[in-house]
């Protein structure tokens, strides 16, 4: 396979997307910034952001909540930090004029940490997206850099051109068949890494972050290509799996996607992490023709549905209303653009 991704493989692939980490040669590594420092950092990365691209808008964000705001911040956890990096308050929410979503997060395991998620295959477009930022946050003094190593960063398994890739796909088939199992092992000599996006693997939710986790010795462009090709190979094993699935028990597997759009269509309370258990569900279902409705309209209610855009214009919103609200729209939409086909 080439280097481009041109193959509509939605079925499989909600999200892809990178992460940068840069320290800034002239500060101490984060766990030992102070408070001050800490401020100056912010308000300096604010100002070159300002400077850099005069249509964006800001929105300062607190990490510390425990509950993840969006899928973008699942993929960010699974797959780019190594740590929790709930001590400070250290984050910039960064939107584009052309509504491509940044995160700038700040002090969390190193200085900077710049993602990008798209809503296609392509991580060489989303690295694109991310180097203008890094351009941009760069000091005159420059980033920590070897020219043995590379980019010095906090963890060892970052140190070289410190660029993460990652996917977030779904894999009914293969989790359902028992294959996940070889096909980690398999992704291991690629040095990729395939876990589950949420919950342990006991658990029902069938979305999973495939990842780089080495960079050392490797260009950008090598670490991104591989992890494409992995990832579209990856997806048409999926499809096969999917098939095979539904030959062996076509009522088994439509039984789980129909309690899925039940739930989702009658649900009084919801929480997220339900919410994309059921999605993942559905998904399957639209892919393979149980449902009627578009993969399109299913990733649009799972943005309307996330934690940061139920909280967007509540000062404070309880849990319980946050889940009243998530159902509310969940019953509605899915009303609205989808039901099951009869078989």
């Amino acid at each position: 396979m080439g280097s481009t991704f041109n193959t509509d493989l939605s079925d499989v692939i909600l999200l892809s997307g990178v992460n940068l980490k840069r320290n800034y040669a002239d500060k101490p590594f984060p766990d030992r910034l102070d408070g001050d420092k800490l401020l100056e950092l912010r308000e300096g990365a604010l100002a070159r952001l300002n400077e850099r691209f005069s249509g964006i808008r800001l929105e300062k964000a607190a990490l510390q909540d425990a509950s993840p705001q969006s899928l973008g911040a699942l993929i960010e956890n699974a797959c780019f930090y190594d740590d929790g990096g709930e001590e400070n308050e250290k984050a910039l929410r960064v939107s584009l004029v052309s509504g491509t979503k940044l995160s700038i997060s700040l002090n969390r395991g190193d200085h900077l940490n710049i993602s990008a998620f798209i809503r296609d295959g392509d991580v060489q477009r989303a690295l694109g997206i991310v180097q203008p930022v890094e351009k941009a946050l760069m000091r005159q003094e420059e980033y920590a850099f070897s020219e043995n190593w590379g980019y010095l960063t906090s963890s060892v398994k970052y140190t070289g051109n410190a660029l993460t890739g990652a996917y977030l796909l779904s894999l009914t088939g293969l989790n359902r068949m028992n294959l996940l199992d070889d096909e980690k092992e398999n992704l291991k000599k690629h040095h990729l890494e395939l876990k589950r996006l949420i919950g342990t693997e006991e658990d029902d939710c069938e979305l999973f972050c495939l990842h780089s986790t080495l960079q050392l010795g490797k260009s950008a462009q090598d670490v991104l290509s591989e992890l494409m090709n992995c990832a579209q190979e990856l997806a048409f094993r999926e499809r096969d799996a999917r098939e095979e699935l539904i030959y062996d028990d076509t009522d088994d597997f439509a039984d789980s996607v129909m309690r899925a759009l039940g739930i989702l269509m009658n649900a009084r309370l919801m929480d997220f992490q339900e919410f994309l258990t059921l999605y993942s569900d559905v998904r399957a279902g639209l892919a393979t023709g149980f449902v009627e409705g578009s993969i399109k309209d299913l990733d649009e209610i799972a943005s309307e549905v996330s934690p940061e855009e139920i909280r967007r214009g509540y000062n404070d919103l309880s849990r319980r209303d946050e889940e009243l609200l998530r159902a509310d729209i969940c019953r509605r939409r899915f009303s609205e653009n989808m039901k099951t086909i009869r078989i």
